[in-house]
């Protein structure tokens, strides 16, 4: 049910520290989104020149999995977690979903900077991330961050592909 697209050949080390440097920098200002957790950024990040390259590439894997190509509406954000922070999320009661009742919509995550390898936690499974790589899954399964062992900073793309 997720799939994995990797695109070493196209995306650089420099695409993901030019991403995240926008994302600390988005966060340092003050502008990211209150009504999600603690330093996520707002959903428009594919308006950016710094994200076009995961735009692009998201959009890519998406027509892959689909096995199609259509009409869609794009949301993308940059969850920025770490130990300290992680703790007073409390990450147990975090489960969530992204589909909204919508049957049309996949999602994707992207492993900007993980310096411990700490994937998604699904149900039934985790995800072990690889670098450059697009993991794109229905929206409606049941996924949290994991608990964060790393002080350093975690960042991950996570995007929404609702598609008519």
């Amino acid at each position: 049910m997720i799939k994995n697209y990797n695109y070493s050949h196209i995306i650089s080390k420099n695409d993901n520290k030019r991403a995240i440097n926008l994302v600390d920098n988005l966060i340092k200002s003050g502008d990211w989104c209150p009504n999600a957790p603690k330093f996520q950024t707002w959903p428009d990040l594919y308006e950016y020149e710094e994200f076009k390259i995961f735009t692009d590439t998201f959009i890519n894997s998406c027509f892959q999995y689909l096995n199609f190509k259509s009409n869609y509406k794009l949301d993308m954000w940059v969850y920025r977690d770490n130990r300290f922070d992680n703790k007073k999320k409390n990450p147990s009661n975090r489960w969530h979903e992204h589909s909204k009742g919508k049957m049309n919509k996949i999602s994707g995550l992207y492993y900007l900077k993980n310096l411990r390898n700490e994937g998604t936690q699904f149900k039934d499974f985790n995800v072990i991330p690889e670098q450059y790589t697009w993991y794109i899954y229905p929206s409606f399964l049941l996924h949290k961050p994991p608990a964060i062992k790393s002080f350093r900073n975690r960042y991950t793309i996570a995007a929404d592909f609702e598609y008519y």
